[in-house]
């Protein structure tokens, strides 16, 4: 396709302007079947060059000014498959690369199924080198809510988006069309394992309980669940998944569910400022009627380490709406996309959900609530 818009560009002069903007630069031949193109005169190693991930390069093609790389993963199935990734790195290095001249510059444009993909190596060789630069442009424009690709023609809306997302699994959705690569195999909760309500016990909940993870800083997101015990199981009916830098509107939103869900218990964490997120909270919610003992811990445990070992908790006592309960922009689908897309093998740019999870098992089994247990009858 690449070949085709070139010839198209250079030859076609009622549909282009190439021959008026380089008047000097002629079209020359071309070889369609080793899909070359040269201007002016003959080159040995022609201006266009064109080949396929895996070809026999060795003396036919060599780049001097640009070597530019179009999705070297042809699809999902070669995006799972660890050993295809590590098939083209080599490919890459061994048969791309080394057809470089001294001074010749890359350009790679790709789906980032994974962060094995030669993009994401090429970043973590390169991350923070000045002569490198990698752009990711998601579908829709986190800070103002528009779409980043409404072009006046051939454009994409944010309707257009919203219901690619509802037909689509989430993991390859981020791929797609937010540039964030998952890796499926490395996942730590999948929609399987996660139990799932539709409708809440007739009774009313042994406890309401929450814990909130605070805000930092940056894409960080505040995170608090609301959730319904009933003897061992804790339903998980509200959140508020929220990555708004306005302190005075997380005090509102999360002492609004606090007060609404009827919360009786909650705890914040107190690192990077959250003791001061629980005081004000604590203050609109007895402003608002509300009665919930709000409580702060500072946690010091290692993050990645406490999500991991307190997920099989999670899985086994904590259940979810179903899927047709809730909708992927609202917070509870926010909340289930950060906690669907955590990986144990990649980097997570969002990492609070499965964190706040984490906290609330430890919360839960560590003196606060008392799990039962079947023992042998004294009689």
């Amino acid at each position: 396709m690449f070949y085709d818009g070139v010839m198209d560009i250079t030859t076609n002069s009622d549909e282009y302007c190439w021959q008026e903007i380089f008047p000097d630069v002629k079209f020359h031949s071309t070889n369609a079947k080793r899909e070359t193109i040269n201007f002016n005169k003959y080159k040995p190693f022609s201006n266009i060059q064109c080949t396929s991930v895996g070809s026999k390069n060795a003396g036919k093609v060599r780049a001097n000014r640009y070597l530019y790389c179009d999705d070297l993963i042809g699809g999902i199935e070669e995006a799972l498959n660890k050993n295809i990734l590590d098939k083209l790195w080599r490919i890459y290095g061994t048969d791309a690369k080394q057809r470089k001249m001294d001074g010749c510059k890359e350009i790679h444009i790709a789906t980032r199924w994974s962060v094995h993909d030669v993009i994401g190596r090429l970043k973590d060789i390169y991350d923070g080198d000045d002569r490198a630069k990698f752009i990711a442009v998601p579908d829709i424009d986190p800070v103002t809510g528009k779409s980043n690709f409404d072009y006046k023609y051939n454009g994409f809306s944010v309707e257009f988006f919203h219901d690619q997302e509802r037909t689509m699994d989430e993991i390859s959705y981020k791929c797609l069309y937010k540039n964030e690569p998952i890796e499926r195999e490395g996942l730590l909760y999948t929609d399987e394992e996660l139990r799932r309500f539709i409708t809440l016990p007739i009774t009313e909940p042994d406890a309401v309980w929450g814990i909130c993870d605070t805000k930092n800083k940056g894409t960080d997101f505040l995170f608090l669940p609301c959730m319904l015990q009933y003897g061992n199981d804790f339903y998980l009916t509200e959140c508020v998944c929220d990555d708004n830098s306005n302190y005075g509107i997380q005090y509102e939103r999360t002492s609004d569910l606090i007060v609404n869900t009827g919360m009786q218990q909650c705890q914040f964490e107190s690192n990077n400022g959250g003791d001061r997120v629980a005081l004000e909270v604590s203050k609109l919610v007895e402003q608002k009627g509300g009665h919930c003992n709000i409580t702060t811990k500072y946690t010091e445990s290692n993050k990645e380490t406490k999500i991991i070992v307190n997920a099989d908790w999670v899985k086994k006592h904590v259940l979810f709406r179903d899927r047709e309960n809730y909708k992927p922009k609202e917070d509870y689908g926010k909340m289930m996309g950060f906690l669907l897309s955590y990986s144990v093998r990649g980097k997570n740019p969002h990492d609070d959900v499965p964190d706040g999870l984490a906290s609330f098992a430890l919360f839960v089994t560590t003196g606060f609530v008392r799990t039962a247990q079947i023992i042998q009858s004294p009689v």
